[in-house]
């Protein structure tokens, strides 16, 4: 069975739901990229096996992996790729991550330059979550992905227009185009089913 090796952000596997690392971007020959098909079940592993890797679960392939420029990625690949997950849980991010996981260290990685192959997969199963999972108390905005301490230091200062701090998110005074996507994660076709969203307009 292939694998494919998460390395530095395997740990976004394991996390809520709109935080979890659903997509990953792979720097393949394009050899094996070809063995990746549509509908394929591969195992995912932490790091490599050649240097004491593990199983961690197991990944569906949604479509065939395609070669993409960094540069053409979202807002919305900052939370599928794990980013914003490793940034609240800062605790998890390996000394050895030589890329930053804030939206600038994001940004960085966009502007490099190089294309890779994106894979996107469903997660089918886990082990159990090897690491116990710290409370934080922030939030993350769906528009600039900048948290609290960011948001309150910055050039231009702003506060939350809302946010949920038991699901780490928000939406900024300067974001407020995206409320309505935070709002629409809740009530019965919403992600969220509990949680308390506080808006301070």
């Amino acid at each position: 069975m292939l694998h494919i090796s998460y390395g530095w952000t395997w740990p976004a596997l394991f996390a809520p739901t709109h935080f979890q690392k659903i997509v990953t971007r792979r720097s393949w020959k394009d050899s094996h990229a070809k063995k990746f098909k549509k509908g394929m079940v591969v195992k995912a592993i932490d790091k490599d096996f050649r240097a004491g890797g593990k199983e961690i679960g197991k990944v569906k392939i949604l479509e065939a992996p395609y070669k993409q420029p960094l540069s053409e990625m979202t807002i919305k690949d900052y939370f599928h790729e794990g980013f914003a997950f490793m940034n609240l849980h800062s605790e998890l991010v390996p000394k050895s991550m030589k890329i930053g996981v804030d939206i600038a260290g994001f940004n960085q990685w966009k502007k490099s330059g190089e294309s890779m192959y994106v894979v996107h997969y469903e997660i089918l199963e886990l082990i159990e979550r090897p690491f116990k999972l710290k409370e934080v108390e922030d939030a993350i905005c769906l528009g600039c992905c900048q948290r609290q301490e960011e948001l309150t230091t910055d050039l231009f200062p702003r506060n939350w227009m809302a946010v949920d701090y038991t699901h780490n998110v928000g939406v900024c005074s300067g974001c407020k185009e995206y409320l309505p996507r935070l709002e629409g994660l809740y009530g019965e076709e919403g992600m969220f089913l509990e949680g308390r969203l506080t808006t301070q307009l």
